[in-house]
């Protein structure tokens, strides 16, 4: 019986964390947006908030997606350990990859060629 919960509480965790990670890639991405444009809700906004924005708002949503997306992974991996059935574990280890590939694809991507872009972008409009 309990393969059957392993594998249920698997998928759950896994399933939950990708549409938590969705929400919050939709928030990154909107924020983002925000810094590039000048343009919160149609509001015109300065450098200097375009800036905090950045750091205050943006990269702290970036994180927290890398470390959400790893620790669940990383309890994919204690759940694929704790049970004998290999096909369970298999389960588990696939799952586990999956995640942490979102962090590292986040991690490359949105933390490092995104993030270098808007400050790019924002130091071209503070020198303008």
């Amino acid at each position: 019986m309990w393969n059957l919960i392993a594998i249920a509480l698997v998928l759950a965790v896994t399933i939950a964390t990708y549409l938590i990670a969705m929400w919050v890639t939709k928030m990154t991405n909107d924020r983002g947006d925000e810094i590039l444009y000048g343009l919160v809700k149609g509001v015109p906004t300065s450098i200097k908030d375009r800036w905090l924005m950045l750091f205050t708002q943006w990269l702290p949503y970036a994180v927290f997606l890398v470390a959400f997306l790893w620790i669940t992974a990383v309890g994919n991996i204690q759940i694929a350990r704790s049970v004998d059935d290999p096909r369970v574990q298999l389960l588990g280890y696939m799952c586990a990859g999956f995640l942490a590939m979102g962090g590292l694809f986040w991690l490359l991507l949105g933390c490092g060629f995104m993030f270098l872009n808007m400050v790019s972008a924002l130091r071209q409009v503070g020198r303008e």
